[in-house]
């Protein structure tokens, strides 16, 4: 009888030598990605306001389409972007700009 020799296996090597699927190594990745996302909170909020922004201009830009659709002008998703950003633009960086104007003005001014 033949003596059958052990192979032993490093556990340390094993673990690094394993064949991984692709679907697993997205997954693992994501993962990270998510741990990442989570403990950084300055990125949390520039992905919300970013998000916002974004949702805004689809918003406004849904809103403008169908009001071209009133005017009988076809339009593309090119001429949507472009009213959704003009009017989320209007929205918040234009009427904050007027708005601070006219509360520098002085209407009245009472001497006393």
């Amino acid at each position: 009888m033949k003596k059958e020799e052990i192979i032993e296996i490093d556990p340390i090597k094993a673990k690094y030598l394993k064949k991984i699927g692709f679907f697993k190594k997205i997954q693992v990745n994501f993962n990270k990605k998510k741990e990442l996302y989570n403990s950084n909170k300055a990125l949390k909020e520039d992905v919300k306001s970013f998000s916002s922004i974004v949702f805004g201009i689809a918003l406004y830009g849904i809103i403008g389409g169908l009001a071209l659709t009133l005017f009988n002008i076809s339009f593309s998703l090119i001429i949507v972007l472009g009213i959704g950003s003009l009017l989320w633009l209007i929205e918040n960086k234009l009427i904050e700009f007027i708005t601070r104007i006219l509360v520098s003005i002085k209407l009245v001014s009472i001497n006393q």
